[in-house]
């Protein structure tokens, strides 16, 4: 597998580089390498090079330095990650779907298999927020240029993956409380610090 890392010469790229390439061509891009924040060269070098999976260890971390170098900070940690996003190609389920849409799956589905004659349809149970700036109004990701190239095509329809998701979350509730109840975070600490 062809595995590019940005930011390999920090200390999580460069250990991530150091165990991804026992079994893996990696291509390690450095800072002067390959500049995230700008689009044009994150594209370039994708294309370029080709990878399959691309892991991004690049940041800006020199949190004492944010507060006076708040543009570079934010263009590092949110404007870079997104065009590496944009770079790579991305497997989809070939729908297109409005939130709306979604969120009425998940009420009708729930309705069908937890019905509660207290609550009702949870359709009814629904209520709308002024958007925020950034706000996704559909979800739609093409997979044709993977269907194309490799013959790929996803096991799972959104309907049936919707279903399964659900019927996980079902049958784990006690994870799900604990998330919720934040008791997640005595976890986090006991086991990474």
């Amino acid at each position: 597998m062809k595995v590019i890392i940005t930011g390999a010469n920090g200390q999580l790229g460069n250990d991530c580089t150091q165990v991804l390439a026992r079994e893996n061509e990696v291509i390690a891009l450095g800072r002067r390498d390959l500049d995230i924040t700008r689009a044009d060269e994150v594209n370039t070098v994708i294309d370029r090079r080709r990878p399959d999976v691309l892991v991004n260890c690049a940041a800006y971390t020199r949190v004492d330095d944010c507060e006076t170098e708040k543009e570079l900070a934010r263009k590092v940690n949110v404007s870079g990650p997104q065009n590496l996003a944009a770079g790579v190609d991305r497997i989809g389920g070939h729908t297109e779907k409005q939130n709306i849409d979604v969120v009425e799956t998940i009420c009708d589905i729930l309705d069908e298999t937890v019905a509660d004659k207290d609550i009702g349809p949870r359709r009814d149970l629904v209520t709308f927020v002024t958007d925020r700036p950034g706000h996704d109004r559909r979800y739609a990701i093409d997979f044709s240029k993977l269907k194309e190239e490799l013959g790929w095509t996803p096991a799972e329809s959104f309907e049936s993956g919707i279903r399964k998701t659900i019927a996980w979350y079902l049958s784990n509730m006690q994870w799900v409380q604990r998330v919720q109840s934040g008791e997640y975070r005595t976890w986090i600490k006991q086991h990474k610090g």
